[in-house]
């Protein structure tokens, strides 16, 4: 079939094309734009005739996503005979080429291919898994001595579970001149030039600057043994807050068996107020809905929390979970349930506890909900990028009233630092 040429910008060119080394690795800014030009440079090399090649993402529901907002425009500059997708296997042909996608919340659909070119997208995340690195990706480049490695992403990190984070070990090996098989090409949010600086300046501003510098700026950096809440700041964020009782109260829930525990919130007039937090040890959730109506008998309640409160592992007695004995102990009708079906990530979600800390109106109330200031004071993060929970024992560990003071900022707030450029 006839060849078919796409335009790129000067930064996707270098990386896509500009390359003769085997392995070529990108840390980049959000919003830089390799996604869109990888999607185009695959459609390019299927027209040339290339194959087979393979793309990599993170979850299963993303290929759909990516498939349809960047290959499908690149598609159709095509005639349609000329290529198949055929959705449910994710392969792609265009005339004799195929391209494989693959994602890795399924990493048992990878093992077995050759390919020419690989390209992993949010590679910060793929490659926080060694063994799909070692044990797929590596030796599907085996098969052709000109196969190539394009590995881009947002850092992750410079550790994960006590060891390098991959990509920042293979991006160290990029600028190492004794490691010529490698080149490392990192790229800020600014170097999109489709996008303004000033938008991109006005979501700097939106961050907090640990969070820029990563999410931005492409830098990796070392968050173990900080405290996940390190925007917190005491003088800033505490105070005395009364129960506004013409406004909802909003109930955001942990559901370890002990503590159990419950955070109640209010926002309106463009302020978040914590009310209180409520942590029971050696009880239930009977008894802390109980406590909750008792304290606050006429409130209109809405209710958030722990994901894992409506799975049937977590059931109270027979097919009652959390969830539905909270709707039935406060008497809720079902718009008042408004938890969601899975948790946050614990990287992502400290990008969101930060920037809210760092640039959102809020204030704690320092006695009544000292378990939530007690935990943003002296939660760290671990080496495996979650939270420290080693240790029940140690209250510097169990992290519950932080666990409420997450799901309920996801649940609300979650769009507020969304990329908008």
């Amino acid at each position: 079939m006839n060849t078919k040429k796409f335009s790129y910008t000067k930064e996707q060119f270098t990386i896509l094309f500009g390359t003769k080394e085997k392995y070529t690795i990108v840390p980049k800014g959000r919003r830089f734009g390799l996604t869109m030009g990888a999607a185009y440079a695959f459609v390019e090399w299927m027209c040339n005739g290339e194959t087979p090649l393979l793309w990599g993402d993170t979850i299963h529901g993303n290929i759909d996503r990516y498939f349809s907002r960047y290959f499908m425009p690149a598609l159709k500059q095509l005639s349609p005979k000329n290529w198949k997708w055929n959705a449910q296997r994710r392969e792609l042909l265009i005339g004799d080429s195929v391209c494989d996608f693959r994602s890795a919340d399924r990493p048992e659909n990878w093992e077995g291919f050759g390919y020419k070119i690989i390209f992993l997208n949010e590679a910060g995340i793929i490659l926080k898994d060694r063994y799909l690195y070692e044990n797929a990706v590596l030796p599907m480049m085996l098969d052709y001595p000109e196969s190539r490695l394009i590995a881009g992403g947002v850092p992750k990190g410079k550790t994960y579970r006590g060891r390098p984070h991959l990509f920042y070990e293979l991006a160290q090996k990029g600028y190492d001149p004794n490691e010529p098989d490698y080149t490392t090409l990192k790229y800020t949010s600014y170097d999109n030039h489709s996008v303004s600086k000033k938008a991109v300046m006005k979501l700097v501003k939106s961050m907090d600057s640990a969070t820029a510098s990563q999410e931005i700026f492409a830098e990796f950096l070392d968050r173990t043994s900080q405290p996940f809440a390190y925007a917190f700041d005491r003088d800033k964020h505490t105070g005395p807050c009364r129960y506004n009782d013409q406004q909802y109260l909003y109930l955001s829930f942990d559901f370890n068996r002990n503590p159990i525990c419950c955070s109640l919130f209010q926002h309106y007039f463009g302020h978040i107020y914590c009310i209180e937090t409520i942590k029971l040890q050696n009880s239930n959730i009977y008894r802390l809905c109980e406590t909750i109506k008792q304290k606050y008998p006429r409130a209109l309640y809405i209710v958030c929390g722990d994901a894992s409160g409506a799975n049937k592992s977590a059931l109270v007695k027979d097919d009652i979970d959390y969830f539905k004995v909270i709707k039935l102990e406060l008497k809720l009708g079902q718009g008042q349930m408004q938890q969601v079906t899975s948790n946050p990530r614990i990287e992502d979600n400290q990008v969101l506890v930060n920037t809210i800390l760092e640039h959102y109106p809020i204030t704690i109330d320092p006695q009544k909900a000292r378990a939530l200031v007690f935990d943003l004071e002296f939660v760290e993060m671990d080496a495996g990028g979650g939270l420290k929970k080693a240790d029940r024992n140690d209250p510097t560990q169990q992290a519950d009233a932080l666990d409420t003071f997450r799901y309920y900022l996801n649940r609300y707030f979650r769009d507020f630092v969304r990329n908008k450029v």
